[in-house]
């Protein structure tokens, strides 16, 4: 049985602007989470739109939880997720150097 969502249910002025963004956007995360509001707003429950929109439920629960304290300034914003880049962009140049020389010539 899937959880209760406490979150509450967009607008229907949020639900436009939400199809806008949706029709105008090329970046998959804003396409999904505007999906993710649109759906919920449908009745849709977390379960059901994890399948339809091809993610998983914690995925949409995060973006719902994300809509709830945000509103659809949730669309722009996204977590950066893992470490910082240490490679320099030297150090990559220095690599692809090694990487095109033959190894019976080093």
């Amino acid at each position: 049985m899937p959880r209760s969502l406490k979150i509450r249910k967009p607008t229907a002025t949020e639900m436009r602007q939400a199809s806008k963004i949706l029709s105008a956007t090329d970046d998959p995360k804003r396409q999904r989470r505007a999906d993710v509001i649109l759906l919920y707003a449908a009745g849709f429950n977390a379960r059901d739109i994890a399948q339809a929109v091809d993610a998983h439920v914690n995925t949409i629960y995060n973006d719902l939880r994300s809509f709830d304290r945000c509103g659809l300034k949730c669309l722009d914003q996204f977590n950066q997720v893992g470490a910082p880049a240490r490679i320099t962009s030297e150090l990559e140049a220095e690599i692809q150097r090694l990487a095109e020389i033959p190894p019976y010539e080093c």
